[in-house]
């Protein structure tokens, strides 16, 4: 996707939630952020508690695990996701180009064969040679 320089400054804006008024939390999150944030804390932890319980743990384990590890593991991925999610590329573009990628096939590679001819050399006037800083055979002293 193109980089998109405009002056529309008023639709560049950054809809940020600080946190509640005389509370504000320490970072900066775009709205964006915090609804994929909260889509993905129960996300990370149904699927920790599956796997453990794929594992063969018992389900209280299973619970202790999803509940301790899915909020870090969900905030994590969302960090690295929304890394780069600016007003030029956002978060609908990144989703669509590793659908892409992912759906890819590679084509199968194909044989190529390359002909190159030299230029044809043409003699430099001892003038430009001067310029140049050539020296020719001790010839243009």
């Amino acid at each position: 996707m193109p980089v998109l320089r405009s002056d529309d400054s008023a639709r560049k804006l950054r809809a940020v939630w600080l946190g509640p008024t005389g509370a504000s939390l320490p970072f900066e999150w775009t709205y964006t952020r915090w609804a994929a944030t909260l889509a993905a804390i129960p996300t990370t932890y149904l699927l920790l508690h599956a796997l453990v319980l794929l594992v063969g743990v018992d389900d209280a384990t299973a619970t202790m695990v999803g509940l301790v590890f899915g909020p870090y593991l969900g905030i994590a991925v969302v960090g690295k996701v929304t890394a780069g999610v600016s007003f030029d590329q956002p978060l609908r573009y990144r989703l669509q180009v590793a659908r892409a990628e992912l759906s890819r096939r590679t084509p199968a590679p194909v044989a190529q064969s390359w002909e190159v001819t030299a230029p044809a050399c043409q003699w430099v006037s001892v003038r430009l040679s001067r310029e140049l800083g050539w020296v020719m055979f001790g010839a243009l002293s």
